[in-house]
């Protein structure tokens, strides 16, 4: 990772006069451990964290934490004992106090077929540590009923074992959550390691937009006429949800393949097949993110959306 801590020095510094920049949250690693040499790999990691860190310090941004998040924690302690396990993860907690990160040891299951014989010993890990950890309940594949059957009992176990049940604070539920996410306590990995990513604390960024717009519903009038102007077919209905649009295009559009084409052009969108049940969801929904876009922007977008659409490559 010592090539990205020189790209991050550059662009921290490139950033890092901006007075209305966000405060960086994390700095979040993502390595592989094994039980014998897991201290080496996270000294390792903490060398570039702690690089990262004052990278970001030295060009005037404030960092809150920096997190460490290793592959599913059954990969590791899967051959232990009960009891060898919790020492482990005992272990591997005084070890994050000692060197000041906040440690994740993953998810607990990302399909709803594996394997739960370890979510027992995850409660008392949860009540008498520091560690994070989540359990993932819905993916492409649908929702996970049975892993959600199994996240309450860990919910439960984990409250009857903790004062105030306040070990379920470092325990997350997840739903359609991609790895790599920086923030806590789902952040999870299912690869190699060696990557990090950084999660930006942006409250006032959004303070500084509302500033200049007032009312989330000029943004939304923009969007519509842009819409209702160059997709007719696609935005007769369109809903509004917040700060983007829920958008049903023609039958034959596939937006799943309509996002990357209309990335390459300057313009993203947000493919809307993952938001039904099941893996066979319609491919013709989008959703369109507005509240940080330019009201300048927002009808040229549409319109080369349109073309995209009406003229697919």
């Amino acid at each position: 990772m010592r090539f990205a801590l020189m790209l991050l020095a550059v662009a921290s510094v490139l950033f890092g006069a901006d007075p209305g920049r966000p405060k960086v949250r994390a700095v979040t690693a993502f390595i592989n451990i094994d039980s014998k040499n897991y201290e080496a790999e996270i000294q390792k990691t903490m060398q570039f964290l702690n690089g990262a860190r004052d990278a970001y310090l030295a060009a005037g941004w404030e960092v809150e934490t920096v997190r460490i998040v290793t592959q599913p924690f059954a990969k590791y302690v899967g051959g232990m004992k009960r009891d060898e396990a919790i020492a482990f993860f005992k272990k591997l907690d005084a070890l994050s106090a000692k060197l000041k990160y906040s440690g994740n040891i993953g998810t607990a299951m990302v399909g709803d077929a594996d394997d739960a014989s370890q979510l027992g010993m995850l409660a008392t890990v949860l009540a008498t540590t520091h560690l994070n950890a989540s359990l993932n309940v819905a993916g492409e594949d649908g929702v996970h009923w049975r892993a959600i059957r199994e996240a309450a009992k860990v919910i439960k176990a984990t409250a009857d074992r903790s004062p105030h049940g306040g070990g379920n604070f470092n325990f997350a539920v997840t739903a359609m959550v991609k790895p790599y996410g920086p923030f806590y306590p789902g952040a999870y990995h299912l690869g190699t390691g060696q990557t990090f990513a950084v999660g930006l604390e942006g409250a006032n960024v959004v303070g500084d937009v509302f500033a200049k717009y007032h009312e989330p519903r000029e943004a939304e009038k923009q969007l519509a006429a842009a819409l209702s102007k160059h997709l007719p077919s696609s935005s007769r209905n369109p809903s509004f949800g917040g700060t983007s649009y829920w958008v049903k295009g023609p039958a034959k559009l596939d937006a799943d393949e309509l996002a990357p084409a209309a990335q390459a052009k300057g313009v993203l969108i947000n493919p809307g097949r993952v938001c039904f049940g099941g893996a066979n969801g319609p491919r013709n929904y989008l959703r369109l993110a507005f509240s940080s876009i330019d009201e300048k922007k927002i009808e040229p977008g549409i319109k080369l959306l349109s073309e995209l659409i009406k003229n697919p490559s």
